[in-house]
C-alpha cells in the first residue's frame, strides 16, 4: 500500500499539469485512504479532484465517493 501511495501522489504532486492521469491518480489516492479508514483524508482528495479536474470523469466518481462517505457519517 505504502508504495501505491508513493506512487500515486508524485504523479498527484509533480505531474498534475502535464499527466492525464493525474485525476485517476488524485481518486486512487482517496481510495486508499478509505481502504485505510482515513475517511476525511479521503474526502479532501476526492474535493481536491473535484476542484481541479471539474471535467473529469474520475471526478464523477469522486462526487459518488463523497456521497457515499459522507451517509456513513
Amino acid at each position: 500500500m505504502d508504495g501505491a501511495i508513493n506512487a500515486w501522489s508524485r504523479i498527484a504532486d509533480e505531474y498534475s499539469d502535464v499527466s492525464p492521469d493525474a485525476p485517476e491518480a488524485i481518486f486512487n489516492l482517496g481510495r486508499l485512504a478509505e481502504t485505510a479508514g482515513d475517511i476525511p483524508g479521503a474526502i479532501e482528495r476526492y474535493e481536491s479532484l473535484a476542484a481541479r479536474f471539474p471535467q473529469s470523469r474520475w471526478t464523477d466518481l469522486a462526487k459518488s465517493r463523497i456521497l457515499v462517505l459522507e451517509g456513513r457519517s
